[in-house]
């Protein structure tokens, strides 16, 4: 027997932070896999609340009736008849009757990674919605360049990152008039998601560039070595390329990969990366 619809015709609230719970939530990337699937709820309206410094990821989309400071979140959450809290914190005041809790859907054994592996799947089933097609839901603008290289990561998550020379070398493979941009080192979130929508097309490692770009619709080319997600397989818009060396136990969503076994990424051709980065250019606008 189905779930219920949870949400269906009710005030939602997304809690991504905010009081105590304001540095325990899911990575920013996962943030943006429940967002997406907002339009689906069927719910009459739907608040954000966090802390002001992620508003930079949401601000595009239109279906948020309200943007909540984490602060001031005790006071908000009388105002809705669901809350969905995306942090592994209590909130206090919060009805437990009407809150769905992320935390619950991702107990288990695994890595955290392999745990949110199918997120929207998890969520989707406790909410009572079928499976959530992952549509874009803000709206990007005018494009700035044709091509973006998303390449850095966090020093725990090394192993997912492209060598240097590779990136070079999908450079030097782009016809002259083909326009390149390079992620930035610095400038802040605003400054990411500004970038990341302004390009035709994000050539990425799997991280936050991934699912700002599907936020926005713009075509994707994934490179996926150690780690993965469920819903970039049915994105339109992406091109998910694997190393071209067997491995079974990819993904094996693990920051040091098996036994010591040194990374996935060096394997990846540059050749194939340009040649799936200008086939996605040509219908990139269509």
């Amino acid at each position: 027997m189905p779930a219920p619809l949870l949400c269906a015709g009710r005030s939602v609230l997304l809690v991504a932070g905010g009081g105590p719970a304001a540095s325990a939530a899911l990575g920013l990337g996962d943030l943006l896999r429940v967002v997406m699937m907002v339009p689906v709820l069927g719910a009459r309206a739907v608040a954000w609340c966090s802390d002001p410094a992620l508003f930079a990821l949401v601000r595009d989309c239109a279906f948020l009736s309200e943007m909540i400071p984490g602060g001031e979140l005790t006071a908000a959450l009388s105002r809705f008849e669901r809350i969905i809290n995306l942090t592994f914190a209590d909130l206090p005041g919060a009805p437990p009757e009407q809150t769905v809790e992320i935390r619950a859907l991702l107990a288990g054994n695994g890595t955290m990674k392999e745990r949110t592996f199918d997120l929207p799947g998890l969520l989707a089933g406790r909410l009572g919605i079928g499976t959530v097609e992952p549509l874009p839901v803000a709206r990007a603008g005018a494009a700035r360049c044709d091509i973006g290289f998303n390449l850095r990561l966090p020093p725990a998550w090394g192993i997912k990152a492209l060598p240097p020379e590779h990136w070079q070398d999908v450079a030097r493979r782009l016809p002259p008039g083909v326009t390149v941009t390079w992620q930035p080192e610095d400038g802040g979130l605003d400054a990411y998601v500004a970038w990341v929508k302004g390009c035709r097309v994000l050539v990425s490692v799997v991280g936050l560039g991934c699912h700002i770009a599907m936020l926005y619709g713009r075509s994707l080319v994934m490179l996926s070595g150690p780690t993965d997600f469920a819903e970039i397989h049915h994105y339109a818009r992406a091109r998910v390329l694997y190393p071209p060396v067997p491995c079974p136990y990819r993904p094996c969503q693990q920051s040091a990969g098996v036994e010591d076994c040194g990374g996935c990424m060096p394997h990846f051709r540059p050749q194939d990366i340009a040649a799936a980065a200008l086939a996605l250019l040509e219908r990139a606008d269509l």
